[in-house]
């Protein structure tokens, strides 16, 4: 939708759309009472936290030296 160039708007729909997600899936869960969208949410939650914690720069990728 919007690539890491747009900055601060990338990171908004970037949320909204990971939020409008883990929200789908706690009323997943709740409906149809499977821990699984539970379990989902909380690996999703963690690597959020473990990417915000290491302070990832924006737009950074892997790139290999061997080409």
């Amino acid at each position: 939708m919007f690539d890491e160039v747009y900055g601060a708007l990338h990171f908004i729909a970037s949320a909204a759309f990971f939020l409008s997600l883990a929200a789908f899936m706690i009323a997943y869960t709740i409906r149809n009472k499977s821990p699984w969208a539970a379990v989902g949410v909380g690996v999703r939650t963690a690597s959020r936290v473990l990417h915000f914690a290491h302070d990832i720069p924006r737009g950074q990728q892997y790139r290999s030296s061997s080409l």
